[in-house]
């Protein structure tokens, strides 16, 4: 990094901090249950609680994050506060509603309400279909490109914190920015490695810290698609240590020729566009607008027999599935339906919740709204905008190569 973009991040943050300090000054207190009716819990952890509410003085439904003051720093609060604020304006990024309030008890503020859930909600074995995957990798790519280009890193891509308006992916939005930092942030050891953080990353240890940039986004945005393609992730934690990892880096390397076997389902467009992402040195990895270079045409994930030489669109399957597991009489047994079925093998899928993890400490965070725009490191961020992620404290079924691991829902930080 040169010496002028240093100059323009320290001037970010010098922004960034004056705007927290003002959204400090001017946060509201109010009685939740005199302002709120509320219509629906939509999820819950030990941070706080997203409810769909109805204003008690009239106007839409919108949704309300809690967060529990006990649990909740001020300061962090207000800054994804700030940040949502700053890229509500792009349109793949969640909108913010302008309410924010405190309570005796927490603070709060107003979501766009995505009605469709998460990715998590839409993933299933054999991964999406490659339409959907290039949707989902277009808008997310510009979603990251809009924070990139202000010298922000996400820090917490993943399906769980990607929104969906419609079940087809024609409109997606990246949520949940309470853990954006401006690049060059130092950021230390996760408390619990995530199958979404790059090896650089993993192996801090200590006291270590590494200064948050760019690519570790890209390489999460990476595994994010390699989860839409096959419906598991390619390994538990990007070190050494995990054999799935191990055989990647492997190949990434030269050192072996032939494809993962968790990846063999993928065709050689999309291989060279994960290969692209998942560079093992971070100063290699492309930008992350750089997927749409692979999503013309078709031959992106699937192979010209469709999967298993069999074909996609009727779901037909060559009888051992993915990773030797059977799905009886092409699909599913008698032993259980898709919301909880049992693989042969005793594979869980619980929920639909096959891949995914939860936020920061077990919970999203949200954002805030503003209404007209401030500047940044010159450039003008205008709208209003919401982080939204629902990642709680619960166990989850997640496949792993093709294989099941558990892994609890605590996120990176």
């Amino acid at each position: 990094m040169d010496p002028d973009e240093d100059d323009d991040d320290e001037d970010n943050a010098l922004i960034l901090e004056r705007l927290v300090a003002q959204l400090d000054q001017d946060l509201p207190h109010l009685d939740l249950d005199e302002s709120f009716t509320v219509l629906q819990e939509l999820g819950s952890g030990s941070y706080g609680s997203v409810l769909l509410t109805q204003p008690r003085d009239g106007g839409s439904p919108l949704v309300l994050k809690l967060l529990r003051k006990e649990r909740t720093e001020r300061s962090a609060f207000l800054w994804e506060l700030c940040i949502a604020q700053g890229v509500s304006g792009h349109s793949s990024c969640l909108r913010a509603l302008p309410v924010a309030f405190e309570t005796s008890t927490h603070f709060g503020f107003g979501l766009e309400l995505a009605p469709n859930g998460d990715l998590c909600e839409l993933l299933r074995p054999g991964g999406l279909p490659e339409p959907q995957i290039k949707l989902c990798a277009s808008q997310l790519s510009s979603a990251l490109d809009f924070l990139h280009g202000r010298a922000l890193v996400h820090a917490d891509v993943k399906l769980d914190n990607v929104l969906l308006f419609d079940p087809h992916c024609q409109r997606i939005k990246l949520g949940d920015f309470g853990l954006t930092r401006v690049q060059g942030f130092p950021m230390g050891p996760m408390q619990t490695p995530l199958p979404y953080a790059p090896p650089e990353l993993c192996s801090l240890q200590g006291s270590q810290t590494l200064p948050l940039d760019p690519s570790l986004d890209v390489w999460a945005f990476g595994v994010l698609l390699f989860c839409l393609c096959t419906g598991c992730f390619p390994w538990a934690v990007a070190m050494e240590t995990d054999a799935g990892y191990q055989e990647f880096s492997a190949w990434q390397r030269g050192q072996r020729a032939a494809v993962p076997a968790a990846w063999g389902d993928i065709g050689a467009v999309g291989l060279g566009m994960l290969r692209r992402l998942l560079s093992l040195d971070p100063d290699r990895r492309s930008p992350a607008m750089e997927v749409n270079q692979y999503l013309e045409g078709h031959g992106m994930v699937w192979n010209g027999k469709g999967r298993n030489g069999m074909g996609w669109d009727g779901m037909e399957w060559d009888g051992m599935g993915r990773g030797g597991f059977h799905y009886h009489a092409m699909g599913w047994d008698g032993n259980g339906t898709w919301n909880g079925v049992e693989w042969e093998g005793g594979v869980s899928i619980r929920k639909h919740r096959m891949v995914g993890m939860g936020s920061r400490h077990g919970m999203g965070w949200g954002g805030m709204g503003w209404e007209g725009g401030f500047l940044l490191g010159g450039m003008e961020w205008v709208g209003m905008g919401w982080g939204h992620g629902m990642g709680w404290n619960v166990k989850r079924k997640l496949p792993l190569g093709c294989s099941t691991v558990v892994l609890s829902t605590a996120g990176i930080g």
